[in-house]
């Protein structure tokens, strides 16, 4: 006997089967089978660390980034040497994801349990059974570790201010170069610490000081990279304080010190991050009439130092008062090399003026080109770079010498400079600049070479080193990509890198650019582009200066001040070099 649903299916066909008008043919469609969805392997290894390797931690891939340890999400647990190894497989070729680590501190050493206990770093936590969760994002091959959660931390804060793509690239780029200068790693491998490493009183000490900046800083201002800059800038500072207590960091940072505190916001305020608590900031006419006489007087003389500190180099120049002259060069502890420097402004220059579509000398009055004069807006002043209509801005920041503000920012001006014993003149200007587009020059007769290429898109490497490195023609260098190649020296080593790319100038030409690669930050900051304008079967030798904005770099410094302080700073600089 049928059962009821069968007996329905049955006469339900039967009656489909007669409005077909045959009996007898099957037009059943046959159903393909469903492909099976494509599986891709996936593996993480790496090893967990905060002070000191950590056993028995369960590190999982937090695939749905929610901060948590979901069921079915892949995991393991570390060997006694914090190292672990995870394979999942999914339908997705390249997963998002977090790394995370969690174990139970059941016996933690003191400065362990400060750490853990500290919610500074944002996701390292503890609850009241010891547990601690570290996060680390998928690019640190693996480690887990506390500067990667620190990292953590301040990607979710770029992620919550919205930043662009490129913006949390570059971001990022920039505080990997700041945490690596503030705990004095390398930088290739500021992630990959070793358990060794974070056994380190020193690196200790350095990370509870961190989290307890950060912790102040987060209150102050919602600036990513407020913490770790204000530990660059005072950390001599802050290590005074922590030796004057005399029981060490963690006990020192437990009595919630003022002195810290006022410290912090006194360096915030100098790097622009608060506003400084009085207002007598506001630039008047006789600090106009000081900074136009140290910088626009009508001899062409500056009166100007700058510092820019890259890890633990200080490059200064200083504009002394000479016409085409200044003292440049890097100061480290107590290497000082500084040389005497020469501008070269014997040729007539041009830059491009975009709404006149033309070239334009400024010192000729014979182009059409009307100069524009400054215009002041409180404590900024804007002008144009000249020739163009590319506008700079100038804006000021005045201090008294004996103001507290100045004394928290001599404190925080590079030790190795010795800047704090000077008698610094009573008012003293610091200065940011921005230049708000690229502008491009070039000599009135520019340096020209013949080429073989009629177009940008032709152009190859080995006329490069035809053309500039003949030398090294054709044994003399090798062609690692299309774009970039290594010059030999005369055993057959690598002697230097360069890459070349083309891009549209501010002239709205194509523009060559050749740049030797170089690795370290400190001779990074020494190396400089070469640029050509690109027709046919011609190359131009022209200058690119690109916009820049000197405030987000708060480890540069510029100053202006009465005239009669640069040959006491001349003198205190060379005297710097010559010490032994």
């Amino acid at each position: 006997m049928f059962k009821p649903k069968l007996l329905s299916l049955l006469i339900a066909t039967s009656l489909l089967t007669a409005c077909s008008g045959s009996d007898d043919k099957d037009d059943t469609t046959p159903i393909p089978e469903p492909t099976p969805p494509t599986e891709y392997a996936h593996n993480v290894t790496g090893q967990v660390s905060y002070i000191g390797a950590i056993a028995g931690a369960n590190v999982c891939v937090d695939l749905n980034q929610d901060l948590s340890c979901s069921e079915g999400e892949p995991s393991t647990t570390t060997d006694t040497d914090g190292k672990y190894q995870i394979d999942w497989k999914s339908e997705t070729e390249k997963p998002n994801y977090y790394l995370l680590a969690n174990w139970v501190d059941s016996a933690p050493s003191s400065s362990r349990s400060a750490l853990a206990v500290s919610a500074a770093s944002g996701y390292a936590n503890t609850s009241t059974t010891g547990n601690v969760n570290i996060v680390a994002l998928p690019d640190h091959a693996g480690y887990i570790n506390a500067l990667t959660n620190i990292e953590f931390s301040r990607y979710r804060k770029m992620i919550e201010a919205d930043l662009t793509p490129q913006q949390v690239i570059e971001f990022r780029a920039k505080l990997k170069n700041l945490y690596a200068s503030g705990f004095k790693q390398v930088e290739a491998d500021l992630f990959s610490l070793s358990p060794e490493i974070t056994l380190q009183p020193t690196f200790i000490d350095t990370l509870l000081l961190h989290d307890y900046l950060l912790n102040l800083t987060n209150e102050r201002t919602v600036e990513i990279l407020a913490a770790i800059e204000v530990l660059i800038a005072a950390f001599e500072a802050f290590e005074n304080l922590i030796l004057g207590y005399g029981f060490g960091t963690e006990a020192y940072l437990q009595t919630n010190p003022v002195a810290v505190t006022n410290k912090v916001e006194s360096t915030l305020v100098s790097f622009g991050y608060m506003e400084a608590p009085v207002d007598d900031k506001a630039m008047n006419s006789v600090d106009w009439d000081n900074v136009y006489s140290s910088m626009h007087n009508q001899a062409g003389e500056l009166h100007v130092l700058s510092i820019q500190t890259v890890r633990n180099s200080h490059f200064i120049t200083l504009d002394y008062g000479v016409d085409k002259q200044s003292l440049t060069g890097v100061i480290s502890g107590k290497v000082a090399m500084l040389i005497e420097k020469t501008s070269q402004e014997d040729t007539e220059t041009e830059c491009w003026n975009e709404p006149m579509q033309k070239w334009i000398n400024s010192t000729r009055n014979d182009q059409g080109d009307v100069s524009k004069e400054p215009i002041i807006e409180g404590n900024l002043l804007k002008t144009v770079y000249a020739g163009t209509d590319v506008e700079i801005q100038m804006n000021f920041q005045k201090y008294q010498n004996s103001a507290a503000d100045w004394q928290d920012l001599l404190v925080n001006l590079p030790a190795d400079l010795k800047l704090a014993p000077l008698a610094w003149p009573a008012q003293i200007y610091r200065m940011d600049l921005k230049q708000v587009a690229d502008v491009i020059c070039r000599n009135e007769a520019p340096i020209k070479h013949e080429t073989d290429v009629a177009t940008a898109s032709q152009m190859y490497s080995k006329l490069l080193v035809q053309l500039f490195w003949s030398y090294a023609y054709p044994d003399g260098y090798i062609q690692d990509t299309p774009n970039k190649f290594t010059l030999l020296d005369s055993f057959g080593q690598p002697e230097a890198q360069y890459e070349w790319g083309i891009s549209t100038s501010p002239s709205n030409e194509q523009l060559l650019t050749i740049t030797q690669i170089v690795e370290d930050p400190i001779e990074r900051e020494m190396v400089s582009s070469h640029y050509y304008l690109v027709s046919p079967y011609l190359l131009t030798e022209v200058e690119l200066n690109k916009a820049f904005d000197t405030s987000v770099n708060k480890q540069f410094y510029r100053f202006t001040y009465d005239s009669s302080f640069s040959n006491t700073l001349y003198n205190h600089f060379k005297s710097l070099a010559t010490q032994p």
